[in-house]
């Protein structure tokens, strides 16, 4: 269907290509530079509950291209241009979970979009929008970093992978790709666990980490399940490595609250990710794949009761998830813009 359903790693890895199953290609009249962006609005009225909110996913759903394709993969390959050693990661004992990633993901891109994926010759892949080749198979390709850098430029989405620790029962990160992140540095998080990576997070140890842990040892390569999350963000970094969270212990009396004469509420943004959770059959990775949307308030504030949501979301949020997202320093500012 054209619309969005809305919803170990020791072993040596085989050359056979890893097909993404159950993939059925768009409308033939499948027009990318028509289609519009899926609007997320995860804001909740109410208190803020910190849950999973997870929802099942066709396995065709996965990967979303859509009119902003070619103006952020041309972010992406600038980024890789200037910046690779610090956007593209991983450890030797991710390689071939790489490589079946890289596999799955060409796969589905020929599947799904054949009118812009598509075979040029024998194990060549075609991107008809970019204007760029790349090799159908990994095994093409010696250096892995490579394949995530193929996979930066080709699809918008970033991606973590995560291989179990059979020691602690851990989900280490092990390698990615990460040139969108909200205020953290992705690789300096490389060979720590799952727990650890989220004790920023507010709540998380005593509300998500047991259901969490849970879930990533039991999904499977059949499955597929999204979440949404939600952040206001007062600059146009797309890159930013340290400006949309606050740290905890901060003397909130100290924080510099904005003032929305002085915002350009154009280059303010609700910033949304569409996070989308798999396994791999072979080596049993778990890989979390990112995809980003920036909407400036100015058209958020066009939608239907969207003022009235915001605002009370912001009011919802709790004094520790305020700190986190940086509501101290916005939320005044933003509610006053919604409301005019």
């Amino acid at each position: 269907s054209r619309k969005n359903s809305h919803e170990a790693s020791g072993l040596l890895y085989q050359s056979k290509l890893y097909e993404a199953p159950n993939i059925t290609a768009v409308d033939p009249d499948f027009d990318w530079e028509q289609e519009e962006e899926v609007k997320y609005r995860p804001m909740k009225n109410g208190t803020y509950k910190m849950t999973m909110a997870i929802r099942r996913l066709e396995a065709e759903d996965h990967f979303i291209i859509d009119k902003k394709y070619l103006i952020k993969t041309n972010v992406r390959a600038t980024l890789l241009e200037e910046n690779r050693d610090q956007v593209v990661f991983c450890e030797a004992v991710c390689h071939p979970a790489i490589r079946e990633w890289y596999d799955y993901v060409v796969d589905f891109l020929v599947k799904r979009y054949p009118m812009i994926f598509h075979e040029k010759s024998e194990g060549v892949v075609y991107n008809q929008i970019r204007e760029e080749s790349f090799p159908k198979k990994s095994n093409s390709v010696d250096d892995v970093i490579d394949l995530l850098s193929i996979l930066g430029r080709n699809i918008e989405d970033d991606f973590v992978i995560l291989l179990k620790n059979e020691k602690d029962e851990e989900y280490i990160l092990r390698g990615g790709n990460f040139l969108f992140p909200a205020g953290f540095n992705p690789k300096k998080l490389l060979g720590s666990p799952l727990t650890s990576i989220h004790l920023p997070v507010p709540q998380y140890t005593e509300k998500l980490q047991l259901a969490m842990n849970k879930f990533f040892n039991r999904i499977n390569s059949s499955q597929y399940v999204v979440r949404n999350n939600w952040s206001i963000q007062t600059h146009d970094k797309i890159h930013d490595l340290g400006l949309n969270h606050g740290k905890p212990g901060q003397d909130i009396s100290k924080i510099e609250k904005l003032k929305p004469e002085f915002l350009d509420f154009n280059k303010v943004f609700l910033r949304s990710e569409r996070q989308v959770l798999t396994r791999l059959p072979k080596t049993k990775a778990v890989v979390m794949s990112i995809k980003t949307y920036f909407t400036p308030l100015i058209k958020l504030r066009e939608e239907e009761n969207m003022s009235e949501v915001l605002c009370n979301a912001i009011d919802g949020l709790p004094d520790d998830l305020a700190i986190y997202k940086n509501k101290i320093k916005w939320g005044e500012a933003v509610k006053a813009y919604m409301k005019r």
